[in-house]
């Protein structure tokens, strides 16, 4: 027991035995130990490198400052009142189990856990230095972190319970980090170089996410929300798992996504073509932009809660039912002329608005174009042999195409033609009332029947008013 100042032990002989400081500020000395304990009020400060063989113990409102220098246990630490780390390493390689308070008096400062993991961190410092789980340490515990680490390989490590990282997450290359059920808040940067494995809990990035070199991987219905620049999901595995961008202004990944939500105000851009295997989902004012690509959906397309589902040059290309009714409805808005190919039901077109615009009909059973109180289109195709019903009046101001199937119409729901026809047979024509509104001298072709009988017929305005 050392109750004074500490010069030198001489050669000191660490097989067994216990050097215990428990004065008041005292100098630790550089030493190779067996047992350190750190006992009693007042810091006491490393002096160099330590080194302690078996167990390190800080009790008793003591304050064990690493400063400068690297502390390694090859024991079981136990803190029960302050460990300090400053621009230092401290290994823990058997075992930590903390009370009291773990500090960082500098950003440099790294508690490193091998071998053994810890069983409790007890008040952490989340303002500054990064906890590292190297090999062994497969238990991530549940905590607020300022900076978290997943280093040295082995077996993969797994989340405890929630944690909050106030920093940044990095999982470095040949490591996994499972979330198992568990929310992971990040407000940093996420830097993925090996695997993040989520299975029915959330990852929640705040700050920038690249994946690049590693590894996003769903095994359930887990959630990726993303508010910051996403710049690589790496090899990327969709299970069931659901992506939320829910940021501002955002790219998004041109990727296979099972499902995909848009959230928050701010364009979220298509920076590639996108598949979708279950829902595509746009609300809370968020605009999902395709621009020139193509975004394919198999499941329901929701655009809702003043969503917009912008369309410039590119196609979307819905499967499954769409849906852009609900309080409030969403919007369908056309910037250039692409495509809304819709497949199966159509709920509701919500707020629909554009030019040069083209919407295709390609169910494989009846549809009907539902559109509250009528819409126009640009252009119109058809190719459903079931036929497609209108509920709505719909007015086409350039091309009506006809390629399979009846447009059905009625004297409430009509149709109305401002511009040309293209095909027509007695398999594809207008079935119902049409209304042809020219306003020049050309010939047009109106492929009308009732649904069996094919009676075509032309019009031409010889005169006056359109």
């Amino acid at each position: 027991q050392l109750g004074g100042t500490a010069t030198s032990l001489g050669t000191l002989t660490e097989l067994t035995g216990t050097v215990e400081y428990d004065g008041g500020a005292q100098n630790v000395l550089s030493e190779d130990y067996y047992n350190l304990v750190i006992d009693q009020s007042g810091n006491k400060t490393a002096q160099g490198v330590i080194n302690v063989a078996n167990d390190m113990t800080i009790s008793n409102s003591a304050s064990f400052l690493t400063s400068t220098n690297t502390i390694d246990v090859s024991g079981t630490t136990t803190v029960g009142a302050t460990l300090e780390i400053g621009n230092a390493l401290y290994n823990s390689r058997g075992g930590f189990s903390a009370t009291g308070n773990i500090n960082f008096s500098h950003g440099g400062g790294k508690l490193r856990f091998y071998t053994v993991s810890p069983t409790s961190l007890g008040t952490l410092d989340n303002t500054l230095g990064t906890i590292v789980y190297m090999s062994g340490a497969t238990n991530v515990l549940s905590d607020d972190y300022y900076t978290l680490t997943i280093d040295d390989g082995g077996t993969a490590k797994t989340l405890q319970g929630n944690a909050n990282i106030a920093g940044n997450l990095n999982i470095k290359s040949g490591n996994e980090l499972n979330l198992g059920s568990n929310t992971m808040t990040i407000t940093g940067t996420s830097d993925v170089d090996g695997t993040v494995n989520i299975g029915t809990g959330t990852y929640d990035a705040n700050g920038a996410f690249d994946a690049t070199g590693g590894s996003v991987t769903f095994t359930d219905a887990g959630r990726l929300e993303l508010a910051g620049t996403v710049t690589s999901f790496g090899t990327f595995t969709p299970s069931t798992g659901k992506v939320i961008y829910n940021g501002g202004v955002q790219n998004v990944l041109a990727e296979n996504y099972s499902n995909l939500t848009f959230r928050s105000s701010g364009v979220k851009t298509a920076s590639g073509n996108i598949n979708v295997s279950n829902e595509l989902v746009i609300r809370s004012s968020a605009t999902f932009d395709i621009a020139a690509t193509t975004t394919t959906v198999t499941g329901t397309t929701y655009v809702n809660s003043s969503g917009t589902l912008s369309i410039s040059t590119g196609t979307f290309d819905a499967n499954g039912t769409f849906n852009a009714s609900g309080t409030p409805v969403g919007d369908v808005t056309f910037t250039g002329a692409g495509s809304l190919e819709l497949g199966s039901t159509v709920t509701s077109l919500g707020n629909y608005t554009g030019s040069n615009s083209t919407i295709l009909f390609n169910g494989s059973s009846a549809q009907t174009i539902n559109a509250g109180s009528g819409f126009t289109v640009d252009n119109l195709t058809v190719n459903n042999t079931s036929g497609v019903t209108l509920n709505a009046d719909v007015t086409v101001n350039s091309t009506l195409t006809l390629t399979s199937g009846d447009i059905i119409s009625t004297s409430t729901n009509k149709l109305s033609l401002k511009g040309s026809v293209s095909g027509g047979s007695s398999s594809s024509h207008i079935s119902g009332p049409v209304d042809f509104i020219a306003d020049a001298t050309n010939e047009c072709s109106i492929p009308v029947g009732n649904g069996t009988d094919y009676t075509p017929i032309k019009l031409q305005r010889n005169g006056g008013s359109a």
